[in-house]
């Protein structure tokens, strides 16, 4: 007779055959029905039209300083998915150049009030049209906006010093026991204090794709100790990332638990950049975390998976999101993620793009209006055309229906116009078939886990019987001790939440963080007021591989770069005063 198993045991086997499959037959049109051809004549309408609404100084008038410079990468991006340079000649000989004449650095010291993720947005433009042409023009443009944003994040000798010429006030050096080393400013107001994800992850995505650039160790530290930061001190207990947190010392560390998906998008980024370029696991499963958390959050969409979010009021108010999707495209295109997820991924990107040109616009007018559910709008708006960009250019390189193979790009590829196929991928199976082979699958591992324990109770029989044999000893599982977090570390670990106290239960791989937030966040609430926020240790499950220290993980991600074995005596240089 077979032993009682208990139905969650069976439940959780049968979740765990059907490995990550987070996409939903709710989901609106996750299959691709256009070529790729059409895509591309799609998106290169549209950025056609948005180049069109620019001013004599290549802005959107009355728009924010930042947008003109996601609508420059989005230019870039378009070359690179579609293997032209269409847009190289515009970018090289006009808007770079007069951006620098309106704004040195891509920024003002002279204006009161300046965002840093805007200044940082030309930045990313810059490396990612390097990427597209490699003219090295672009890679100046790209380091100018890098230095301009350093001064606006805290180095180790800022938050050890406890100031920072940029600021007029102490400087944390703590929070929780963990350094305060890679947080970005919000802003250049000297009486602010926040280190917020949006700045923090545009600088943390400039830096990543710098180092794949140049591979210079300087930008690949800065690189790990912005995710050290985000994941030390923003990231909840549902692996998505918060807001911001004050990086002034007597704020008992303030923190802003708002949820916004351009957070996680701009982490999700700057994992894929890391990760295609070092191949490393730990790096890989964070983003998996993350990416996981995000398409399958109920903060910025509803049950039909369609990106909406913002607008408290009404549905219509309700907007898509660009550094979300951009993150999303680059995991895909990096072939960054595991594989079970990549599916999802490809079908989660699939449904924005449908949702876009569907609902999105009209007429054939090639605009875009705010919300990806509709009604389309007859009525330009840079923003919003360029958050549609997103989806646009993001679905470029995505399946049809007919096709089995997509070109990806692979870690530490040179080019990224070189484009390789990846292995053939089975087509989607039906649902009938998925659940017949859940089914199957769960049979078979419940069985195996009978076997075994049968042959284990024939085991321990053998052993009471047996008059040489002593008690059993049993002991409690081992746990990793949590030491004070070193910015000699690399900050990863995997986050799942604790149903019965609500605490983030970490799977500690390579980090000293003592503990993160814990928030009494549930499945699609989202607070929009600011908030300080009680931080635990959480319980820690099981010991995992020995820490990747900072400096080690810069000298693989260096070596794998240049093809050469680093100098026992050289270290990550330090940046300049």
């Amino acid at each position: 007779m077979f032993p009682f198993i208990p139905p969650v045991v069976v439940l959780g086997l049968a979740t765990l055959s059907l490995g990550g499959q987070l996409a939903s037959s709710s989901w609106r049109n996750s299959q691709i029905a256009l070529s790729q051809e059409e895509r591309v004549g799609i998106a290169g309408a549209a950025v056609d039209v948005a180049v069109s609404m620019l001013n004599k100084d290549y802005q959107f008038g009355g728009l924010a300083w930042g947008v003109p410079g996601d609508l420059y990468s989005q230019m870039a991006d378009f070359d690179i998915a579609s293997n032209q340079t269409k847009y190289k000649d515009t970018l090289t000989q006009l808007y770079f150049p007069h951006a620098l004449t309106l704004r040195a650095n891509f920024s003002d010291e002279f204006v009161s009030h300046i965002r840093l993720d805007y200044g940082l947005s030309y930045g990313h433009a810059a490396i990612r049209a390097y990427a597209a042409y490699k003219d090295p023009v672009f890679l100046e443009y790209a380091v100018q906006s890098w230095w301009f944003g350093r001064s606006y994040t805290l180095a180790d000798a800022d938050v050890s010093s406890g100031k920072t010429e940029a600021k007029e006030f102490t400087i944390e050096e703590q929070c929780q026991g963990i350094s305060m080393t890679g947080g970005t400013f919000h802003n250049t107001l000297p009486n602010d204090p926040e280190l917020n994800a949006l700045s923090t992850g545009h600088w943390f995505t400039l830096s990543a794709l710098l180092g794949e650039a140049t591979s210079d160790p300087m930008y690949l530290t800065a690189a790990i100790q912005a995710q050290n930061f985000l994941y030390a001190h923003l990231m909840n207990v549902l692996n998505q990332v918060q807001d911001s947190i004050s990086g002034r010392a007597n704020d008992s560390c303030s923190l802003s638990n708002i949820i916004e998906p351009y957070n996680s998008g701009l982490m999700i980024e700057g994992l894929a950049v890391l990760y295609s370029i070092s191949g490393n696991a730990t790096i890989q499963t964070l983003l998996n975390d993350i990416l996981e958390a995000a398409i399958s959050s109920t903060s910025w969409q509803g049950s039909n998976g369609v990106i909406a979010t913002g607008g408290c009021q009404k549905p219509v108010h309700k907007t898509g999101d660009l550094n979300l999707v951009r993150g999303l495209t680059a995991a895909y295109t990096r072939n960054a993620t595991a594989p079970d997820l990549r599916d999802d991924l490809e079908k989660y990107i699939a449904v924005q793009f449908n949702a876009v040109v569907d609902l999105a616009t009209e007429n054939n007018s090639n605009i875009y209006g705010a919300s990806w559910l509709g009604p389309p709008s007859s009525v330009f708006s840079g923003t919003n055309q360029t958050t549609a960009l997103s989806a646009l250019i993001g679905a470029i390189s995505l399946r049809n229906a007919s096709e089995t193979a997509v070109p990806t790009i692979q870690p530490s590829q040179t080019s990224p116009l070189q484009t390789s196929a990846s292995s053939s991928v089975s087509s989607h199976s039906s649902r009938k078939a998925t659940i017949i082979g859940a089914i199957i699958g769960s049979l078979a591992i419940v069985a195996a886990a009978v076997g075994v324990w049968v042959a284990r109770r024939r085991w321990i029989l053998s052993r009471r019987i047996s008059p040489s044999m002593g008690p059993l000893n049993s002991s409690s599982p081992t746990t990793t001790a949590v030491t004070p977090f070193s910015n000699a570390s690399m900050s990863v670990s995997i986050g799942t939440a604790s149903k019965a106290t609500g605490r983030r239960a970490e799977t500690r791989y390579s980090t000293h963080k003592p503990g993160v937030a814990s928030m009494a966040h549930t499945a699609g609430a989202q607070s929009r007021q600011r908030s300080e926020v009680a931080r635990v240790d959480p319980p820690v499950q099981r010991a995992l591989p020995p820490p990747l220290p900072t400096e080690e993980l810069v000298r693989m991600l260096n070596e794998r770069l240049q093809g050469h074995q680093w100098n026992d005596g050289e270290a990550p240089p330090e940046y300049p005063d």
